[in-house]
């Protein structure tokens, strides 16, 4: 049988002229509240036999912002993204490619200019039969310094992007370990730069510089700027407050 809840009575007059306040008569509890949690601690974790409406509800929080947003690894130095030491490995063996091929050019062109080395300064110049100072050996000579400058410019370049954080950079030094195997044309100093430049392509693309170029990435996308709509902005009171 279940109680009602009775309206206050009016305050009762002592014979001093005191007025006594009434107090709200207690309606009790149901009987099944707190029965799940009688014996049980307090902070002690909730019975699977206790019901579910009775069971006290976990409140659900957001993990730190460093793990919603992760910070990117910035230089104090320079303000950048920190240089990743692999990505450092492949950029020097590229550029270690480009010494080789310079060196193996300022060879070839020191004994092109002479003219009993003349023939044997390069390999392709070996196939030729023309008189050295002819425009024929010229032509010859300007091919072999085109040769060496596309060897020596695409490991720079590509080393250099690496460097930059640009995510092409690893197409870059593709071609250029492909175009290293030119120097196969010039002399056996040149040939170093060929394992320089395939070394230094297989380690952009390892997993430690992918990561490196997604940090530059993030650090160059622009803030997101959210449209706001100011063609309904009303100033002072609203017009059903008027």
């Amino acid at each position: 049988m279940s109680e009602t809840l009775s309206p206050p009575q009016p305050p009762a007059q002592t014979p001093e002229g005191e007025f006594v306040p009434q107090q709200w008569p207690m309606q009790p509890a149901p009987p099944h509240y707190g029965a799940a949690q009688q014996g049980a601690p307090y902070g002690s974790p909730p019975s699977p036999d206790q019901p579910a409406a009775a069971r006290p509800k976990e409140i659900l929080t957001l993990p730190p912002l460093d793990e919603l947003e992760p910070q990117l690894p910035i230089s104090e130095a320079t303000g950048q993204p920190r240089r990743d030491t692999t990505m450092l490995v492949g950029m020097g063996l590229l550029y270690a490619s480009a010494v080789a091929s310079a060196v193996a050019y300022c060879i070839v062109w020191w004994r092109s200019i002479h003219m009993e080395t003349y023939f044997s300064a390069a390999r392709m110049l070996r196939f030729t039969h023309d008189r050295p100072g002819s425009w024929q050996s010229l032509m010859w000579a300007v091919l072999v310094a085109l040769t060496a400058l596309v060897m020596v410019t695409a490991p720079a370049v590509a080393g250099f992007q690496a460097w930059n954080g640009y995510r092409w950079s690893r197409i870059a030094a593709i071609v250029a370990a492909v175009l290293s195997f030119l120097g196969l044309l010039l002399n056996q100093v040149a040939w170093a730069a060929i394992p320089l430049a395939v070394l230094g392509a297989v380690v952009l693309w390892l997993p430690q510089v992918s990561r490196y170029f997604g940090y530059w990435e993030a650090y160059r996308a622009p803030v997101p700027k959210h449209p706001r709509d100011t063609s309904n902005v009303v100033y002072g009171p609203l017009p059903r407050y008027r």
